[in-house]
């Protein structure tokens, strides 16, 4: 049998919780968990689709410091399925998203479009077409 039950977390390196929220939060609608202290540090805690993202500080000196997406190998984007794309873009530009793609359609089943989030990473918003 498999020992891994279920998912609980994502972690993220942050350079700005403030940035963080007002992404996360303000654009795609998370709800704010609050901070959590770990390791002596503070952290903050969002849930969004379910799914519990959390982003620790970049402190000069620790492991692993927050280096954008671009500049690194790893994570580079999350991605959430929506009912209708371009439903969707059009709520979530309203709201101050900034698209890095038009709709892409990598299979003849998929709508994609990605949005850019705080320290280089995207949002992939998926329409499922069959």
């Amino acid at each position: 049998t498999a020992l891994i039950q279920e998912f609980h977390h994502i972690h993220f390196r942050a350079s700005s919780f403030d940035e963080v929220r007002a992404f996360y939060c303000g654009v795609l609608e998370a709800e704010d968990l609050g901070l959590i202290t770990l390791a002596g540090a503070e952290h903050l805690r969002l849930k969004l689709a379910g799914q519990v993202l959390n982003f620790a500080p970049d402190v000069p000196g620790r492991v692993n410091p927050a280096v954008p997406a671009t500049e690194r190998l790893g994570v580079y984007h999350i991605a959430f399925t929506v009912e209708n794309i371009d439903e969707s873009c059009a709520y979530y530009e309203s709201r101050g998203a900034k698209f890095v793609s038009d709709v892409l359609l990598p299979t003849d089943d998929l709508k994609v479009r990605f949005i850019q989030a705080p320290d280089g990473m995207h949002v992939e918003l998926m329409e499922l077409l069959t």
